[in-house]
């Protein structure tokens, strides 16, 4: 391969790749796992706490109107404060599914109004037991279990924290909860999420909403809270015997005769905090840096994981660029249908890659989402810059590790995808890749998307692709890109003129018939030279 001098970095939030997947949220997107609501109005159940006097909690049923309009669920346009900082300390206990938590958040407002109530979400069945200052003066807060506004099977409890004094713009204030519940994921949801608190195995991730973020009970306001980065500082004690795992830094671990608590950091800002437990075999490179946290009767697997991991970064950086500052590389098992994330320099892996050699090729996908470029926000939802880049660079490793027939079996199977979806759904094809965003179709990024890169690929040839695409991931690493950018580096890289073919794969849909029509990527190539 040919060694380029380019050096990228992952971004800090670039990753919402399995958070919500599921093309039917207007949102977020892939598949729900379709649970009936009934359509009529039903009563909101809010739980107010009043500190001072004698502190006692009230219950009672309210008008929803009245309710959602206190804690802001009806001024959605209206801008929020955001989390720079969280603190986090966890007490999972396994035997009885449930956690207890002290979260304190930095909060800042970068809005141009001041703010009297901050709203935060958490999973429906965790109860916030108490809220305070910094300094342990108690805050009024009200606490709901209420449905998102664009999906009614999505429950969660939405809290109101009013703050002792107005908090201006560019103020900051410290706000400290303490919580307790159990967790169960969202699988009438989002099927991957199966989060919990369990002796077998424990994830607490943002999917589930584990940790409360700043965001009303919208997949609008729940996006516009991931766009923004934080630092933190994460603490989880667990029976003795457990080991836990994060994307951050491990600091410390602190054991007593029954237990163990681990400290964690984050490495970079981030826009996602994970932590998974489980009785893991800790198998790590130190030259390297690279640590794979395995479940027990995967043990073995886990040195062939981590020979796989090594080889793909060997190969990603002598294509593309190496990534500046790498601080290691965290590869945390969970169970398989879980759903594997990428988050900064870690990825959470489904237990299929580790057991099944068929699969290690996943493993190539959540690496190469450490060389993708930040995308614009309103073509985020589009997932090309993110999935389509590793979707294809996924099929480069596989050409390198497995020869080309099997690179030629993967693209297959992604082109029978896209035409499969195309079957079911005629939009599917109909959409241009630019317009993925308007109804939540970036699931086709994986397939078409990967393609129109193959295609392009096949236009400039093997020295330009890798030039091109090492150039545009260095020019774009600090700063977004969005269609237009890439196409006016792509020309500039390759001195080509490739309006024919940006009209036709990314801002038109006439790809979708060349694909249906099965010709090779060599041929198809051929309309653009």
């Amino acid at each position: 391969m040919m060694k380029s001098p380019a050096s990228t970095a992952p971004s800090s939030w670039h990753r919402l790749r399995i958070l919500f997947p599921t093309a039917s949220l207007l949102i977020l997107g892939f598949l729900l796992s379709g649970i009936a609501v009934s359509g009529e109005k039903e009563p909101v159940f809010s739980v107010s706490q009043v500190p001072g006097g004698e502190g006692e909690s009230r219950d009672s049923w309210q008008q929803p109107e009245k309710v959602l309009d206190s804690i802001g669920v009806n001024q959605e346009d209206k801008p929020l404060p955001g989390v720079t900082h969280y603190d986090l300390r966890f007490n999972l206990l396994l035997k009885e599914n449930r956690l207890e938590a002290d979260a304190l958040i930095k909060v800042k407002n970068d809005t141009l109004n001041s703010v009297s109530e901050i709203p935060f979400i958490l999973y429906r069945l965790i109860d916030v037991l108490e809220a305070t200052d910094d300094k342990g003066v108690p805050l009024s807060f009200s606490q709901t279990v209420i449905k998102f506004s664009e999906e009614k099977s999505f429950q969660v409890n939405l809290l109101s924290v009013r703050l002792k004094t107005l908090l201006s713009p560019g103020q900051t204030v410290a706000v400290r909860m303490k919580y307790a519940g159990a967790l169960w994921g969202y699988p009438e949801v989002m099927a991957y999420v199966r989060d919990r608190v369990d002796e077998t195995y424990s994830l607490l991730r943002p999917d589930s909403l584990a940790y409360p973020i700043l965001a009303r009970a919208s997949f609008q306001s729940l996006m516009s809270a991931f766009r923004a980065g934080f630092a933190y500082r994460v603490e989880a004690e667990v029976p003795a015997g457990y080991v836990v795992a994060c994307g951050g830094r491990l600091l410390e671990t602190r054991k007593k005769v029954d237990s163990i608590t681990f400290q964690f950091e984050s490495i970079k800002p981030t826009w996602r905090i994970d932590v998974a437990a489980a009785r893991f075999r800790v198998i790590e490179d130190e030259r390297s840096r690279i640590r794979i946290y395995a479940i027990p009767e995967d043990e073995g697997e886990g040195r062939r994981i981590l020979e796989a991991t090594q080889k793909s970064f060997r190969f990603y950086s002598e294509a593309f660029g190496r990534v500046e500052d790498l601080p290691g590389f965290t590869i945390i098992e969970i169970p398989e249908g879980w759903g594997s994330q990428a988050g900064d320099y870690y990825v959470l892996q489904t237990a299929a890659a580790f057991r099944d050699k068929g699969r290690t090729s996943e493993l190539y996908h959540e690496i190469a989402h450490s060389w993708n470029v930040r995308a614009k926000p309103a073509i985020q939802r589009c997932r090309y810059f993110d999935e389509a880049f590793a979707s294809y660079f996924q099929g480069l490793a596989i050409r390198e590790f497995d020869g080309e027939e099997a690179f030629l079996k993967y693209m297959a199977r992604l082109r029978d995808r896209f035409v499969q979806s195309c079957e079911k759904d005629d939009k599917n094809g109909s959409t241009p890749i630019s317009d993925y965003w308007k109804e939540e179709r970036g699931e086709n990024s994986y397939t078409k998307g990967a393609w129109s890169l193959f295609v392009l690929n096949q236009v400039v040839g093997e020295k330009g692709f890798l030039s091109l695409i090492s150039g545009f991931l260095r020019e774009f690493r600090a700063r977004e890109a969005d269609f237009a950018d890439f196409q006016s580096f792509a020309e500039k890289s390759a001195g080509l003129n490739l309006d024919r073919y940006f009209k036709e794969w990314i801002f038109g849909a006439e790809s979708s018939s060349l694909l249906r029509e099965m010709a090779g990527a060599g041929q198809l190539a051929e309309r653009y030279r």
